[in-house]
């Protein structure tokens, strides 16, 4: 509908944008080895959009939709890669379904820009608790995957969490933001 005074305009450009599901359909039914017989439901959105995949003979994956963040350009090679070397060294983790092309994952164009999808094995459980024995238990379990990313040779990370990234870089980026005064800035 339109409005006196009021001149269409160009679509805003998007910094980010959440998939629906349903729209990764195609591209996944066409990417991987799954057949058409599935479905896909956001869970979680944030930092990265994830989502139940679901197939007709009730398998489940998790999807998991990058985008670009201050930080810079995702880390999924190293990430995936990773995880298939840990899952091949026998950890307990998630890794990520290959492609029907051997691919870790796809790249799909957004209205912000390109963004990587990456499917993962379902791993059911529970978040740990704080009673003593889940904190051992995860204690345990973060030593073996530790021990186990020793002997990694795959792509490296694009990231170092060093002092830098963790803590400089965020806080040059707060006390650069527009509404940052000397107040807030504590000076």
């Amino acid at each position: 509908m339109e409005h006196p005074g009021i001149q269409a305009q160009e679509p805003l450009r998007a910094v980010y944008s959440t998939i629906d599901g349903s729209a990764l359909h195609d591209p996944i039914a066409s990417a991987y080895a799954f057949g058409s017989e599935f479905t896909c439901r956001l869970l979680n959105r944030g930092f990265n959009d994830v989502y139940n995949l679901r197939l007709a003979d009730g398998r489940r994956y998790i999807a998991r939709l990058s985008s670009r963040r201050a930080r810079g350009e995702t880390n999924v090679a190293y990430e995936a890669s990773l995880l298939l070397h840990l899952k091949a060294s026998g950890a307990h983790v998630a890794a990520p379904i290959l492609t029907k092309a051997g691919a870790i994952g796809v790249e799909l164009e957004a209205m912000e820009g390109r963004r990587s999808l990456v499917i993962f094995e379902f791993l059911a459980g529970d978040p740990p608790g704080i009673a003593l024995q889940d904190i051992k238990t995860m204690a345990t379990s973060l030593a073996r995957l530790h021990l186990l990313s020793g002997n990694y040779a795959g792509p490296p990370s694009k990231y170092v969490l060093d002092l830098d990234h963790l803590v400089h870089r965020p806080l040059q980026r707060l006390l650069s933001h527009a509404s940052m005064d000397e107040i807030l800035a504590g000076r």
